[in-house]
């Protein structure tokens, strides 16, 4: 389950699967890591593996444009 928490300038503070991440366009970034987690192409679709649950860019997109 992708959830937000907060949004700051072009950051966006959301939990996914109960792991709290920091997304910024085209990169997520896992709470308390310096460094993004390595994207990857399932398909043709671009996403993150987060807790071994694939999150794809445009979950999250979505997500972001409803708030």
């Amino acid at each position: 389950m992708i959830q937000p928490s907060e949004i700051q300038f072009k950051k966006f503070c959301i939990n996914i699967n109960g792991i709290d991440c920091v997304f910024m366009p085209m990169e997520l970034f896992v709470a308390d890591q310096f460094l993004p987690l390595g994207k990857k192409v399932k398909g043709s679709t671009l996403g993150w593996y987060v807790k071994r649950k694939f999150v794809s860019y445009n979950q999250v997109k979505k997500l972001i444009k409803n708030l």
